[in-house]
């Protein structure tokens, strides 16, 4: 008998609400320090990712001593790959109309979204790199099973080590080579993968540090906390994005600090003070947040530039931008995302 689907948690729903707002304020906003940080969005989506698809694998690991290898990848093509064929599709529509001069469509660019490359050769979209950075994750995650029945989850904690100090160098070495860039130190994956695999150890030391620290020193924690979260804001405050400090060093830091505060959160979240419409709030952009991410680019692309020919007023042209982002990603996951996902789990559950 299939097992149901763990329940929400409102510190992840919380966290994946926060990382979408900061993609958000990062590609259309006036609030200069969140459109300087936004970026960060990004990390916390991909720690957030490889917690929660290293628990999904953990978990099946202990129950059946074996991981079902072709069941997951096909899982997460129904999650990730129609709602980004109809991104492309879409573009393909629009683009001739409205020939926007921030796309480059060409063959090229569509096969290289079309294959998840498009971090390393052309690409249609600026924000689909992350994407192909998942999609090679989970290559190596996979891959990593032929290594279980001798290890254990112990193969994960050493790649999630190993994958920390070889990014580090990867980036360090891709600045000493050329120079410090975003679209290259921050977009290929063997430079960004340390981000994923902090939600691997952070999925892998849960329980332990659940019972050591966030529940055995509970005021400790708190502190601890508040301090990481000032040197975070300060770092991000002072260092750009495109730094040599954020691209080599920073973007490690960045992603364990992520991780912790994923897990304080977690384990701390202050249900009787947090109101239950805010939680219902963040649950409500939690579920649409990938097709939200996909599709905000196009209503910035697309929607956008009509609305600026409406309006002038800052506060308008952004209230217009979150609301139509929020309405054309919800849109899409109520038509495609939410339907298929639902015939997914019916057909495939989670744990079989």
């Amino acid at each position: 008998m299939a097992e149901k689907a763990p329940l929400r948690s409102p510190a992840l729903d919380f966290l994946r609400t926060l990382a979408l707002v900061l993609v958000l304020f990062r590609h259309y906003g006036n609030v200069p320090f969140l459109m300087d940080i936004g970026w960060v969005g990004v990390d916390i989506f991909f720690v957030l990712s490889g917690y929660l698809v290293s628990g999904i694998l953990l978990r099946e690991w202990q129950k059946f001593v074996k991981l079902d290898m072709w069941r997951f990848w096909w899982r997460r093509s129904l999650k990730i790959l129609p709602p980004f064929y109809a991104l492309l599709l879409l573009t393909l529509i629009l683009q001739p109309i409205f020939k926007s001069e921030f796309i480059a469509l060409s063959n090229r660019a569509f096969l290289s979204e079309l294959f998840f490359i498009q971090n390393y050769d052309a690409r249609i979209w600026n924000h689909t790199w992350s994407l192909a950075v998942e999609e090679h994750f989970y290559v190596i995650l996979l891959a990593s099973y032929l290594l279980f029945r001798y290890w254990g989850s112990r193969v994960w904690l050493w790649i999630g080590c190993l994958s920390i100090a070889f990014c580090l160098g990867a980036r360090v070495w891709s600045i000493y080579a050329n120079e410090a860039r975003f679209f290259v130190q921050g977009f290929q994956t063997h430079g960004r993968l340390d981000a994923l695999f902090c939600g691997v150890l952070a999925c892998l030391s849960e329980s332990k540090l659940k019972t050591m620290f966030f529940e055995r020193f509970k005021l400790a924690s708190h502190y601890l906390s508040a301090c990481l979260l000032v040197l975070f804001i300060s770092l991000l405050y002072h260092f750009s994005n495109k730094s040599a400090w954020t691209l080599s060093l920073g973007l490690g830091l960045y992603a364990c600090l992520n991780a912790y505060f994923l897990l304080y959160l977690k384990h701390t979240w202050p249900q009787r003070f947090i109101s239950h419409r805010f939680e219902k709030a963040c649950t409500f952009l939690s579920k649409r947040s990938y097709c939200i991410y996909l599709f905000h680019s196009a209503v910035l692309v697309f929607l956008m530039p009509w609305v600026e020919s409406w309006f002038q007023n800052l506060l308008a042209l952004n209230s217009f931008y979150w609301i139509l982002s929020i309405v054309v990603g919800s849109l899409v996951y109520e038509v495609l995302e939410k339907p298929l996902l639902a015939w997914r789990d019916k057909r495939w559950p989670i744990n079989h």
